[in-house]
């Protein structure tokens, strides 16, 4: 009686065990799925996409909530200068960062930190290509320059006066305005003589 007693004990025993290392094992494989960490899901422009558009942002979706705090986008175009217009706005799941306007095509990419709802950090790359047209060069400098033609005796053919005066009139002026100062003094030295 007593044997059986302690054999139906054991045996309970052993159920007992394989049934919380039943339930142990599947909390553990189960938890990667229930505590994995948010990620992101999407972008605009996509990864690896090549548009013929010069965005104007960039947007990332995550699959949960991003905290506003820590949230930081860098976008670097393909001459390594840096494209990204002002912080990077947090709108639920997902965080918008402006662009410069492109003016370069090439391959730009995207680095981003983002903290996930439950406090911790993630960080990625995206790229996308741009095939930008060509600027187009300023129509001021591709027009030719105007060209006056004036119609001979007509009063337009008539020298400006900043013209006379490299080589016109304004030599003779100079010389006039000389001779009277040299009449002016001539004429104040023989006064003093005479009255002396």
């Amino acid at each position: 009686m007593l044997r059986s007693s302690l054999i139906a004990y054991h045996h309970r025993l052993a159920a007992a065990l394989v049934a919380g290392v039943l339930v142990i094992a599947g909390n553990l494989l189960g938890a990667p799925g229930a505590s994995a960490h948010d990620r992101m899901t999407g972008s605009t422009p996509a990864d690896g996409s090549v548009v013929t558009a010069p965005p104007a942002q960039i947007r990332m979706t995550f699959t949960d909530e991003v905290v506003t705090i820590g949230v930081a986008v860098i976008v670097v175009g393909p001459d390594g200068v840096r494209v990204a217009r002002g912080k990077p706005v947090v709108d639920g799941l997902a965080v918008t960062q402006g662009l410069v306007p492109l003016t370069v095509s090439g391959a730009y990419t995207v680095s981003y930190r983002v903290v996930s709802s439950d406090g911790h950090p993630i960080s990625g790359k995206l790229r996308f290509t741009a095939t930008l047209p060509p600027v187009a060069s300023d129509a001021s400098s591709s027009e030719p320059a105007s060209v006056s033609v004036t119609e001979p005796g007509s009063a337009a053919a008539t020298p400006p006066a900043a013209e006379l005066g490299s080589g016109g009139a304004l030599p003779w002026v100079v010389g006039l305005v000389v001779l009277l100062a040299l009449a002016g003094v001539s004429a104040v030295v023989l006064a003093r003589r005479r009255s002396a």
